[in-house]
């Protein structure tokens, strides 16, 4: 998945509101769609346009600091793609109330058996840092 955020980052689009709602997956064959562009935002788009843009999100999957910067950045997808994987392994987003709990949970994640890079690639998505996400997936080496 984070190969399709970046995809879609190369061609100077952020995606704006990415959801587990907007992710759909084949599950015979395994392939994976980004759904729901509407409130996407190019590099060409005046600044009046990504503020606009910026007001949409789905409660929970919306980076913190978004509403303070009224605009997208690349690291509002990456953080919305950490609470995507989340509700991967929990069916459910909690964080919409308080995203300082997201680091605890992974914690007990980790603790009831939940492998420390899962956990590492959540929390660099979730911080921004695609670079560190994928050189954990890259030097990952599961048994």
């Amino acid at each position: 998945m984070i190969d399709m955020v970046l995809r879609v980052h190369e061609r100077g689009v952020l995606i704006g509101d990415l959801s587990a709602d907007n992710v759909l997956k084949d599950p015979e064959g395994g392939r994976m769609w980004l759904i729901a562009f509407e409130s996407a935002a190019v590099d060409a788009d005046s600044c009046e346009q990504k503020r606009f843009a910026a007001m949409w999100a789905t409660p929970g999957f919306k980076h913190p600091a978004r509403d303070i910067r009224k605009t997208l950045v690349p690291e509002d997808d990456f953080y919305a793609l950490g609470i995507v994987l989340v509700c991967a392994l929990t069916a459910v987003s909690y964080f919409s109330h308080d995203p300082s709990a997201l680091p605890r949970f992974l914690d007990e994640f980790v603790r009831h058996g939940i492998l420390p890079e899962v956990r590492h690639v959540i929390a660099a998505l979730v911080d921004g840092d695609v670079i560190a996400a994928c050189d954990t997936l890259s030097d990952w080496q599961p048994e």
